[in-house]
């Protein structure tokens, strides 16, 4: 439903923080063609992945990956596949995302066979165990599109410590929703 045009209020917090970001658009989003299937936002994310590295040279260990609701998912994936590889990226940050889009699916239709029908699943609660590096995760308590049980789900599955001793952090926002955590709550991400 969104774009990197919605995102600006994120880019600059990061600038506040000091962080460089790259932000993009995924096929069927914003003036990009294609549709926005489980497969290719996997493949759009990776093609990212390798333009930061291998073009520009940011070693693996400097990105931390960020993905926000459907985003999550396909970070959780890209940050397994890359560990699966013997590629630790520096952290993945997971932002109001889900344990899988199953249960997203029969949280808003309660009464569709959504497990039947599905066949995009993101199923980020089964990959989260093979990432290796730090992982935040980031919740509003108030998130009516993805339910903090969701996210708590998802944080459930998620490996206790990184390979390097980092532990797992969760962040609820108290006053947050969905498409606002950058928003009241934004100095408890800063601190």
């Amino acid at each position: 439903a969104g774009n990197r045009t919605n995102r600006v209020h994120m880019l600059r917090t990061f600038g506040l923080m000091g962080v460089d970001a790259m932000i993009y658009d995924y096929r069927g989003y914003a003036e990009n063609p294609g549709s926005p299937t489980e497969a290719s936002l996997i493949r759009d994310a990776r093609a990212i992945w390798n333009h930061a590295t291998e073009q520009l040279g940011v070693p693996a260990q400097r990105i931390v990956l960020y993905g926000e609701s459907l985003g999550g998912g396909s970070a959780v994936r890209l940050a397994a596949d890359l560990c699966k590889e013997g590629i630790e990226p520096g952290g993945l940050i997971v932002q109001s995302t889900f344990n899988s889009l199953v249960d997203a699916g029969r949280h808003h239709f309660p009464i569709l066979p959504v497990g039947l029908m599905l066949i995009d699943r993101f199923e980020s609660d089964r990959h989260v165990a093979g990432v290796t590096c730090p992982i935040l995760q980031i919740h509003g308590a108030r998130d009516q599109i993805v339910p903090l049980s969701l996210g708590q789900k998802l944080f459930d599955a998620t490996p206790d410590k990184s390979s390097n001793g980092t532990a797992k952090r969760f962040i609820i926002l108290p006053n947050a929703d969905h498409n606002d955590v950058y928003g009241q709550d934004r100095q408890l991400l800063v601190d």
